[in-house]
């Protein structure tokens, strides 16, 4: 997994220095005494579009499979017999667990932290 990053990576440092050299870059000649800006404002969105995605690529592939939010939340419930005064109930939802970032062990890692 640590090969893919690095690629992603690289590619998101490329596609961002890129980007601000077309950003920096003065504009084109002056055409009938005004310069043209918007073929250098179509090449930045152009250029913008593959940079976010590449950014989205990422966090789906390499951030968020990896997050694991916990909310603990009490209730109160009337007329609740006293022998079920413990009880604790967990829900562990939208794991993609047997994909290929979530193995046995991270499952495993999962649960205990609940």
């Amino acid at each position: 997994m640590a090969v893919p990053f690095l690629i992603s990576i690289s590619i998101i440092l490329g596609l961002s220095l890129f980007l601000y050299r077309e950003i920096r870059r003065p504009p084109l000649q002056m055409e009938r005494g005004r310069t043209p800006r918007w073929p250098k404002r179509i090449k930045i969105i152009l250029l913008s579009l593959p940079l976010i995605a590449v950014l989205l690529l990422c966090w789906a592939t390499f951030i968020e499979p990896g997050r694991l939010v916990v909310r603990h939340e009490s209730i109160q419930i009337a007329n609740w017999p006293t022998q079920m005064s413990g009880l604790k109930i967990a829900v562990l939802s939208d794991i993609h667990a047997g994909g290929w970032s979530i193995d046995e062990q991270k499952l495993k890692l999962n649960c205990n932290r609940i």
